[in-house]
């Protein structure tokens, strides 16, 4: 199995093969070579695949379909991976924002 293998199988969503090996060669992994084990390079390749995901618009193709809400878990496993190595996730905020005061008309 290579790396580009082993990334699109571990995020489980269907990536053009450009941006797998983007997100590899980014972190500084040879996308065509063998993979080993799980990394720092790998995790943060697959936190980057997980911002990708994000991004792209709402797919429904063959059983396989992502909604907005369901596209939120990306953003928790991307800083999940980011906390992991104690990196500051800057593309996903750690709170929702919230309304702290409101003016009664």
């Amino acid at each position: 199995m290579t790396n580009i293998e082993a990334l699109t199988a571990s995020v489980g969503y269907p990536f053009t093969k450009q941006e797998v090996e983007l997100a590899c060669i980014n972190r500084g992994i040879a996308p065509d070579a063998d993979y080993s084990a799980p990394s720092r390079a790998f995790d943060l390749a697959k936190a980057d695949l997980y911002l990708v995901a994000y991004n792209k618009p709402n797919i429904s193709e063959g059983g396989f379909s992502v909604t907005q809400s369901e596209k939120q878990s990306f953003l928790k496993l991307r800083k999940s991976i980011f906390r992991k190595y104690g990196i500051e996730d800057t593309f996903a905020p750690d709170s929702e924002p919230e309304i702290s005061s409101c003016k009664p008309w």
